[in-house]
């Protein structure tokens, strides 16, 4: 005889297993809307009947049993307690001794973890089969009369299996019997079990946001059903890893890191966080602004500030971040969607379905908006909004759509939110007439940067650690020349590091220039004393449109020796020096005033043919670096910003974005140049070469995945030393 199951058992079988993924695909999906997802596991052997899918959140683990016959019928406390257990636990029986020996065996695994088991039927719970009980108090002497009286509410399971007191003690030591543990065992399970009857499948809406949800989770559905039947097994997938291999990374993940960097000699200006708090006392909803001049501490003031107080809820979006050049910032679509994903990461959903085009997340914001006015009626938590940066946007990065232009109108937001915003100035081109009226309106939603008090600058100093000791009246001309301004305060610090003795210091100081209202008059003396020196200021000019950090050594293949020792002597100040080998520009403003004087024609007009050539120059020196070191790789970046099209197209092939990829240069980074590859092709209408660029960075995709399951820091510091490593770090 055949033992070939029949064709009504297949069927079974197969409806059995469908709905199993669908309902792994509709939790997991779930999940990752809720912004809180780690890894997922399925047919996880070591997790005993629970087995069929797992989820891992912050400090939760959710395990399921899925029971999914044919049709819809009944459960009775009988199956609970009778029938096969798990076989690990010698004497359990039944449906609950299954949940309890996969709870006991994940407890185990994930001590740090809350572990939850969950039993999800199809089936509804028996009203009919008779259950143990005492008599006294119980109206429905079966399953669902169990459910609802004992199950539903378990906070009594804090006092122990008798404080149940509804009738139910018998039926719960049946219960624990049947689960194979102990009694404290068994009150602690039954706190985490979740019996879930007469479960439904999600039907698809209609509506557009509703058919693509569903298209979502039957992707999501049809990929667990091929990763769990592969000839590979494949059990613990990491949420990136899931992510990208739905191709769904850019959807669920940010575009861009929001953590600012906190300067080490950074000074809390009092007067301006007082100012701060006043304001936020005050306003429950609508726009503050906090406005100040280059290196007066706005961001750093604002950040400091909103990290370390509590009773809010705080969503930061930078426009700008040092040391970052990657573009898109200030775009309306990748504002959109970085904000939506942190407050789905906040508990604020929008909604169940995914956004994609810019009107869709405009949508899902206003309704997570909606949201959080109603959690700000119920627990009184003023939710912050931080938008910081916004005179970068017009400036530097040239956005298709602004940021700016899809803030919400002031009269939208509804009361438990507040805007925050953080610029040079409220002039800006698109910035929404209805937000620049809301807060001229009220003098109290515009902040101004205050100066360090003079205290602050002389702790400044103290922190900088100088290697010469500073007198007090040499303390006292610093806060001077300063003015209490934070970045010109630094600069001159930066100036008295080196100082070799007490003579150098004063020396310094009498030949500085006293800070009077902006940096830029710093900067301007500085310009106009190196006014004949053309070689040297050809020089700021390249480096101003450099996109990495440079080596000074490289510059002498660039320039003479002599423009160069000019530069690191006269100039140093005004850079970071990360290691002798890698500099970089200490403050934007600086990099900003020498691209904005060497853009200008002879009339001080910008001339953007100027600032293309500057790019040619440099896309030839980069050239001739030396293969492989970080400033080879930028030739296509400056090709692009010149605007040379058929020269990034001829460069942009797959054997170049391969050798950066084998030189360990960040994919981020490469990624970005794959984007100035396709501005070329737009610009020369070849279609053909954007599934080239696409498949090329698939490909990098892929080879990215092998390369993060290697300790590649280690490996470096094996076999090239420690250079090597600093390096990869710092890229």
């Amino acid at each position: 005889m055949s033992n070939r199951p029949s064709a009504s058992g297949e069927r079974a079988a197969i409806i059995g297993y469908s709905a199993q993924y669908r309902i792994a695909a509709e939790l997991i999906y779930s999940a990752l809307m809720e912004g809180d997802l780690e890894w997922i596991a399925l047919a996880d052997p070591d997790a005993g009947r629970v087995d069929d899918i797992q989820l891992a959140t912050s400090g939760r683990l959710d395990a399921y049993q899925v029971k999914w016959g044919e049709q819809t019928s009944t459960l009775s406390f009988n199956d609970l307690t009778s029938g096969k257990g798990d076989t690990t636990l010698i004497t359990s029986k039944g449906l609950i001794g299954q949940l309890a020996g996969g709870w006991y065996k994940l407890k185990q695994a994930h001590p740090t973890r809350r572990v939850v088991a969950h039993l999800i039927a199809r089936d509804i719970a028996s009203a009919s089969a008779s259950i143990s009980n005492d008599g006294n108090t119980i109206s429905k002497a079966n399953l669902q009369g169990f459910l609802t009286d004992c199950w539903a509410d378990r906070s009594w399971s804090t006092q122990g299996l008798g404080a149940c007191s509804t009738g139910w003690n018998p039926a719960l030591i049946e219960l624990k019997d049947a689960s194979g543990i102990d009694e404290a065992a068994f009150i602690s399970f039954i706190r985490d079990c979740e019996l879930e009857f007469g479960y439904t499948l999600q039907s698809a809406s209609s509506t557009r946001e509703g058919l693509r949800q569903e298209e979502d989770i039957m992707t999501l559905a049809d990929f667990l059903f091929r990763t769990v039947g592969a000839d590979k097994r494949e059990i613990q997938i990491e949420r990136e890893e899931l992510l990208r291999r739905l191709g769904w990374a850019d959807r669920f993940s940010q575009h861009f890191n929001h953590d600012f960097k906190i300067d080490k000699l950074y000074q809390p200006i009092s007067l301006t966080i007082n100012d701060l708090e006043n304001a936020l006392a005050k306003h429950k909803r609508g726009y503050l602004a906090l406005l100040g001049t280059p290196g007066s501490g706005k961001s750093t003031t604002l950040t400091h500030t909103l990290r370390y107080r509590s009773g809010y809820r705080v969503v930061r979006y930078y426009a700008f971040v040092p040391d970052s050049f990657a573009q898109g910032r200030g775009e309306a679509a990748s504002f959109l969607h970085d904000m939506v994903l942190a407050l789905q990461s906040r508990g604020f959903r929008g909604g169940n379905s995914q956004a994609k085009t810019t009107e869709e997340l405009l949508e899902k914001f206003s309704h997570q908006l909606a949201e959080i006015h109603d959690s700000w009626l119920s627990d009184g938590v003023l939710t912050l909004i931080l938008v910081d940066g916004l005179d970068h946007i017009e400036r530097e990065q040239k956005p298709i759509r602004s940021l700016l232009e899809v803030l919400p109108l002031p009269d939208t937001l509804p009361d438990g939110v507040l805007f925050i915003l953080g610029s040079q100035t409220l002039e800006l081109r698109d910035l929404l007439p209805a937000v620049k009226a809301q807060l001229q309106a009220d003098s109290t939603r515009i902040l101004n940067m205050r100066p360090l008090a003079r205290s602050q600058v002389f702790n400044m100093i103290d922190e900088a650690g100088l290697s010469t000791p500073i007198t007090p009246e040499q303390k006292e001309q610093t806060c001077q020349l300063s003015d209490g301004h934070p970045l010109a305060t630094s600069y001159l610090i930066r100036m008295l590091a080196d100082a070799p003795e007490s003579s150098a210091i004063d020396a310094i100081l009498n030949n500085a220039n006293p800070y009077k209202g902006h940096v830029d008059h710093g900067y301007e003396i500085y310009w106009q004393s190196i006014q004949k020196n053309t070689t040297l200021r050809e020089l700021l000019a390249l480096l101003a449109r450099l996109r990495i950090p440079f080596d000074p050594l490289v510059l002498v293949k660039w320039f003479d020796e002599a423009t160069v020792r000019n530069l690191v002597r006269e100039a140093g100040f005004y850079f970071q020096k990360d290691t002798p080998h890698r500099w970089r520009f200490f403050h934007n403003s600086f990099r900003q005033f020498i691209l904005n004087r060497t853009s200008q024609n002879v009339l001080m007009e910008r001339d953007e043919i100027r600032d293309r050539e500057y790019h040619r120059r440099l896309a030839d020196l980069t050239t001739q670096t030396l293969v492989d070191s970080p400033q080879s790789w930028e030739s296509l970046y400056h090709l692009a910003c010149a605007e040379e099209w058929e020269s990034v197209l001829k460069l942009a092939t797959q054997d170049y974005f391969r050798r950066q990829f084998y030189a360990l240069h960040p994919l981020a980074d490469i990624k970005e140049d794959i984007a100035y590859a396709l501005r070329a092709v737009r610009a020369k209408r070849d279609g053909i070469a954007i599934f080239r660029y696409l498949l090329i960075e698939h490909e990098l995709g892929e080879r990215q995945q092998v390369l993060d399951q290697m300790d590649i820091l280690e490996l470096l510091l094996t076999l090239l030393g420690t250079e090597a490593a600093l390096n990869y770090l710092m890229v």
